[in-house]
């Protein structure tokens, strides 16, 4: 749409040049016919709407506990916004108590395996220990049994020399002199 307040019409003998006047005017008469109509069509749709409203407000309020209705609608939908935040904060509270109970639980069995682990250690440094203490027990009663067998072959070695130099002596002594043999 022109603006309508800056219009130059041309001078002419007899004052402005009709032509362009009327061109003018039809042009403006025409843009505010269909703004008039555009806006008549609109009022008619404001009024139809503005009816159409009137009569759902008659209605819902022509209806027993309509009220009670959306107020109980209102209610249930805060409740269970309500359950679902509880629900969500007892759910993040079950998984920190379960994160703490796992590492508790992970904390006391490196615990318990590291007191196994010191336990077998000890265990094993006791078997060595005393398993040295046998071999060197073990290698002393050898040692002593080697000793008392050396000791006693000595001593059969001894006998059995005096029971043949006794011998020899009596077969000596009981054959007799400048006897033939």
């Amino acid at each position: 749409m022109e603006n309508t307040e800056n219009v130059i019409f041309d001078r002419q003998l007899n004052g402005y040049n009709k032509g362009q006047v009327n061109r003018y005017i039809a042009k403006m008469s025409e843009a505010y016919r269909a703004a008039y109509n555009e806006h008549s069509a609109e009022c008619g749709r404001y009024n139809d709407l503005l009816e159409a409203y009137k009569k759902l407000e008659e209605k819902e309020q022509s209806r027993p506990g309509a009220d009670v209705i959306a107020k109980t609608l209102v209610d249930a939908e805060t409740l269970a916004h309500k359950i679902i935040a509880d629900a969500n904060a007892e759910a993040a509270t079950i998984i920190a108590e379960a994160r703490i109970s796992e590492k508790t639980i992970s904390e006391e069995a490196r615990a318990e395996v590291e007191t196994a682990r010191q336990r077998a250690s000890r265990i094993i440094e006791d078997s060595y220990l005393e398993s040295s203490l046998i071999s060197s027990q073990a290698k002393k009663d050898r040692e002593q049994a080697d000793e008392i067998i050396e000791n006693t072959i000595a001593k059969l070695l001894g006998i059995m020399t005096q029971k043949r130099d006794g011998a020899d002596t009596r077969q000596t002594a009981v054959t007799p002199v400048g006897a033939c043999a």
